[in-house]
């Protein structure tokens, strides 16, 4: 189902993915911005993104703060952004996107891949992908997004419990 791109670092592995679809099955281009405080792994998302079709980054932050204004200057469709970052986090960034009319889509990617932090994205409704496993779990949690279907997901803590509001 994966194919090679010959020529790319680290010979990473791409499923074959055509235009992004709206949901009225017409051709669409995902306006994302990249907001992460490791420049090398943020070089790695943009490298990936770019081979597909159907997208375009508007722009990259290192911090909360800074993508808080590109996002009010570019309207981005989709925010890719760790949680960890200095000043204002992943968690606080979402937050205060989710206050706009015109709030973008948010997918975490994060490093920090627990029930804590999964918990926290559902609660936000927002997705979330461990950075470990970014090639294979990122494309799905777009195709779903430009289709307008829901990407976050209750996770059950190991306590027994669940997130707010998510019984059984």
């Amino acid at each position: 189902m994966f194919k090679n791109l010959a020529g790319t670092p680290k010979d990473i592995m791409v499923r074959p993915l055509a235009r992004f679809r709206a949901p009225d099955g017409s051709p669409m281009t995902l306006k994302i911005l990249l907001v992460d405080d490791n420049i090398t792994f943020m070089s790695a998302v943009r490298h990936f993104l770019d081979r597909l079709a159907g997208v375009s980054i508007i722009g990259q932050a290192h911090d909360g703060k800074t993508a808080l204004a590109q996002v009010r200057e570019n309207m981005p469709d989709v925010v890719l952004m760790d949680i960890a970052m200095p000043g204002m986090n992943g968690l606080e960034l979402a937050r205060a996107l989710r206050q706009a009319p015109a709030s973008p889509r948010i997918i975490f990617l994060s490093m920090h891949d627990n029930q804590e932090y999964r918990a926290a994205a559902h609660e936000l409704e927002a997705g979330f992908v461990s950075k470990a496993d970014f090639v294979n779990e990122l494309i799905p949690k777009l195709e779903a997004m430009a289709q307008g279907q829901p990407v976050s997901m209750p996770v059950p803590l190991t306590r027994g419990t669940w997130p707010r509001g998510q019984q059984p």
